[in-house]
């Protein structure tokens, strides 16, 4: 077995399409049991929402998989966007235990060192019960670092964070389902995972997402309908699926889409989606387009970071850091820094461990 850890696969945001009964989730879940698609996208919405009383993300995915297989041609296939509810921010952001512990885990620690970076994660998640600690440390289990493995058990803390919504688990989970490391490869449930992973700022995540819209999914979803979907959503104003399909256009070496790309990711800024803003400010400031602007990427960047978004705090950091469409500040490129990785940002974390700490004076 690929003994990996996934602590730098990013992070992730979950947001869902689709009608949600007035029924209880144990009806919904017994009717899709005895073989209804229909009550199978109903129960998998409800998990999303948690309208029931009942949040969680895994049984959510198991639903829509079952709605799927039941019914190819049904909303769980084809609509296979979410597009209205996120995981709040109290939710995304992570305690100090865990984010210190994420920083350490990014600075190549010693045997030692890892040992008692599990033992702390351990000792968090069952006397806490924080989730971002229980799910590097089930990360940790399965991988065997720091401690003898135990897949079984890492799986199972890793699936039981991921249903309370843990960013850090649901892109390590989408990983490994899309690699087949660890669990059986399964593209319906790595592109679910994934493609909200990319929603949220983790362009390792969008890049595999990437490679799936190229070769269509496995459950039957090709490029063609996603643009048509996508295209929809946008048009009625959904942010997120203006983004996404942004990402689509940029995909192709056709200069002409990347136009579009361009003017889409501007809508999807100016409707409130942060990652576009991200993305936006990305493509004058890396050369994707013919004149850099990196004074326009820098207001693009603060915008997403003034919403707390986690990438655009981290891409604002830099721009304080190197001076870059602003005048040079390494102590406020400090701050924004901390802040990204306070709220999920592996890279703004090991970004901190390679600078020394700047305190006020």
């Amino acid at each position: 077995m690929k003994k990996i850890l996934s602590f730098l696969v990013g992070t992730v945001v979950f947001s869902y399409t689709g009608a949600v009964s007035a029924n209880t989730q144990k009806e919904l879940d017994s009717a899709c049991e005895q073989g209804s698609s229909e009550n199978c996208i109903l129960a998998a919405d409800a998990y999303v929402k948690g309208s029931n009383g009942v949040l969680n993300y895994t049984k959510a995915i198991e639903f829509y998989n079952k709605a799927c297989v039941a019914d190819p041609n049904s909303n769980a296939c084809k609509e296979i966007i979410f597009t209205d509810s996120a995981v709040t921010a109290s939710l995304r952001n992570i305690s100090d235990v865990s984010a210190n512990a994420q920083s350490k885990l990014l600075k190549s620690p010693n045997e030692e060192e890892l040992k008692n970076v599990f033992d702390t994660l351990k000792k968090e998640c069952d006397l806490n019960n924080d989730n971002r600690a229980c799910a590097i440390y089930g990360d940790m289990l399965v991988s065997g670092i720091g401690c003898d493995r135990n897949l079984e058990l890492g799986l199972s803390v890793l699936n039981q964070s991921a249903a309370k919504a843990d960013l850090y688990a649901l892109s390590s989970l989408g990983y490994r389902y899309y690699n087949g490391i660890d669990v059986e490869p399964n593209e319906f449930k790595a592109f679910r995972l994934l493609n909200v992973s990319c929603d949220n700022d983790d362009f390792g995540a969008c890049r595999m997402v990437s490679s799936i819209y190229r070769k269509g999914l496995g459950v039957g979803v090709k490029k063609d309908d996603l643009i048509k979907i996508y295209q929809q959503k946008c048009d009625e104003q959904k942010a997120v699926s203006c983004h996404k399909l942004a990402n689509i256009k940029n995909a192709s070496e056709d200069e002409h889409e990347t136009e579009q790309a361009l003017e889409l990711l501007k809508m999807g800024c100016d409707l409130g989606g942060v990652r576009s803003c991200v993305e936006l400010g990305d493509m004058y400031s890396n050369g994707t387009i013919k004149q850099r602007d990196n004074e326009y990427a820098f207001s693009c960047y603060k915008t997403a970071c003034d919403k707390n978004d986690p990438i655009g705090c981290l891409n604002l950091g830099y721009a304080y850091r190197m001076g870059s469409g602003i005048e040079q500040d390494i102590k406020l490129a400090y701050k924004l820094f901390h802040k990204s990785c306070k709220r999920g940002s592996s890279q703004a974390c090991a970004v901190l461990a390679q600078m020394p700490r700047l305190e006020d004076n």
